[in-house]
C-alpha cells in the first residue's frame, strides 16, 4: 500500500468535488471529515464518519453528565452529604442536561449544542465561584450561604485537590469543552 496513493487503497470509485470532498456515488454527499488529500473517510470507516463521531462526542457528554448525576445523589442520599446552595445551584445546571443531551442522541441532533452549552456555561460559572469561595479567595462577606450548609463544609478530599467543588468545576469544564469540540464538527461539516 502506497502512502502517496490513498485512493487506491479505498477499493471504491469516488467522484472528487471541487471543495475537496468526496462523494460515493453509493452513499451520496459525505462532505465531512476530507483528509487534506481530497479523500473523505467518512464512508469507508463507520467510527470515521463525523455523524459517527460527533454521536459519540455527545454520547461521551451525556456519559459524563449521568454518572456525575448519579454520583451528586450518592453524595445526598448514600453518603448524607448535606448540599449547600452553590451545590444546589450547580445541580439545577447539571440535571437538566442528562435529558438534553439523551434527547439530542436519538436521533442525533445537532441543535442540542445550542440549548446544552448556556447550562454547562451557567454551571461551570457556579463551580467556579464555589471554588474561589472553597479556596478562600473570595471573601466570607459575599458568600451566599449564610444559612444552611457552608459552601466550604469539606466533606471530601481526595489527593489533597480534588474537592466536591473541583470534581463539578472539572465536569462542566470537560462538557463545555466537547461541546465547543462538537459545535465545531457541525459548522466544518456545514461549511465544507
Amino acid at each position: 500500500m502506497s502512502q502517496s496513493d490513498p485512493q487506491s487503497n479505498l477499493n471504491m470509485q469516488s467522484e472528487t468535488h471541487p471543495k475537496g470532498s468526496v462523494q460515493s456515488p453509493l452513499e451520496g454527499d459525505t462532505s465531512c471529515v476530507a483528509h487534506p488529500e481530497g479523500i473523505c473517510y467518512a464512508e469507508h470507516s463507520p467510527w470515521l464518519a463525523a455523524g459517527s463521531f460527533n454521536w459519540t462526542i455527545l454520547f461521551f457528554c451525556w456519559l459524563l453528565v449521568s454518572i456525575s448525576t448519579m454520583g451528586s445523589l450518592f453524595f445526598s442520599y448514600v453518603m448524607e452529604f448535606a448540599p449547600c446552595v452553590l451545590c444546589w445551584y450547580q445541580r439545577i445546571f447539571l440535571f437538566p442536561l442528562v435529558i438534553i443531551l439523551a434527547a439530542g442522541l436519538f436521533p442525533f441532533d445537532n441543535s442540542v449544542v445550542r440549548y446544552a452549552l448556556p447550562l454547562a456555561v451557567a454551571g461551570w460559572l457556579t463551580a467556579l465561584y464555589h471554588n474561589l469561595l472553597y479556596a478562600g479567595i473570595i471573601p466570607e462577606q459575599i458568600k451566599p450561604c449564610a444559612q444552611g450548609v457552608s459552601c466550604t463544609e469539606e466533606y471530601i478530599d481526595l489527593f489533597g485537590f480534588l474537592t466536591i467543588p473541583m470534581l463539578s468545576f472539572l465536569l462542566f469544564s470537560m462538557i463545555i469543552i466537547l461541546l465547543i469540540l462538537l459545535m465545531r464538527r457541525i459548522s466544518k461539516c456545514k461549511n465544507i
